[in-house]
């Protein structure tokens, strides 16, 4: 989303609040976290939602 949206790392990192190394861990793979990936997602306008079945 964040390439899509033409967004460098250390623009979704501003904008989301976060450092410009936890998009690179998540982007990464590591360190994912609930409350982070929200924030992630909050910038760029969307949403988690987490479904089990």
């Amino acid at each position: 989303m964040r390439e899509k949206l033409g967004w460098t790392r250390s623009k979704l990192a501003q904008e989301a609040n976060v450092l410009e190394s936890t998009v690179v861990e998540i982007e990464s793979g590591n360190n994912i976290n609930i409350e982070t990936l929200s924030k992630l997602a909050t910038a760029m306008g969307k949403k988690v939602t987490i479904n089990i079945e």
